[in-house]
């Protein structure tokens, strides 16, 4: 906790967090919390049921990644 203070009041990640959130966006469409991206491949956005992550995943382990 004490390094996550630290971090927070230097503001020393929010460059690289902010980075992250714009790519993300600009390859990923749509708006949710959370939004998981499931093997660079399949965007699970906002409340989704187990289901939908763990179809995301058996799509990963089931097809090579240049086949997306």
């Amino acid at each position: 906790m004490e390094k996550f203070r630290q971090d927070f009041d230097q503001g020393s990640l929010e460059d690289k967090v902010m980075a992250e959130f714009e790519e993300g966006q600009s390859q990923y469409p749509g708006w949710g919390v959370p939004l998981v991206i499931i093997g660079d491949r399949y965007p699970v956005v906002g409340a989704a049921p187990i289901e939908m992550y763990r179809r995301g995943i058996d799509l990963c382990l089931t097809k090579p990644k240049n086949n997306k």
